[in-house]
């Protein structure tokens, strides 16, 4: 599998779900899109053992930023866009691109990480055993612990 060649595993039984973890810019995308789409076109397309492996937990950057700068909900960015701000990183490419979102999302994460800012899980999945027309959909369904989706 990909993420064994790039954790340098030599087989798949030696992934274990701390030896990563997924960094996002919300809760949503790992709690509530990817289990979705890993039951299309039918249920079970990505087996249920191998969804838990991967995705029942991630850190949602918005929550580590605030975090890592002490700032409370009302004064901390709410995205991307106010983090790259406050950092005074220009925003590379266009908004919502996918790859020029992960460009701008690990530009922020290379700058908290220089910063010795701990990066641990914020988020846990609890649903990935429903059926996935069970687990909500839009905006704002995906809530970790303690943070915004």
């Amino acid at each position: 599998a990909w993420i064994c060649a790039l954790l340098g595993l030599q087989t798949p039984a030696e992934l274990r779900s701390d030896s990563f973890l997924f960094v996002t810019c919300g809760n949503w995308d790992v709690k509530t899109a990817i289990p979705l789409q890993c039951n299309k076109p039918l249920p079970g397309t990505v087996d249920v053992g191998t969804q838990k492996l991967l995705f029942s937990r991630w850190s949602n950057l918005k929550d580590v930023f605030r975090e890592h700068y002490r700032l409370s909900m009302d004064r901390a960015p709410t995205g991307m866009r106010g983090m790259l701000n406050r950092l005074r990183i220009p925003l590379s490419g266009q908004h919502h691109l996918g790859m020029d979102d992960v460009s701008n999302l690990a530009k922020i994460l290379h700058k908290l990480i220089k910063e010795d800012c701990k990066v641990e899980p914020t988020g846990e999945a609890k649903n990935l055993d429903l059926p996935p027309n069970m687990f909500g959909k839009g905006k704002g369904k995906g809530k970790g612990k303690g943070g915004k989706g």
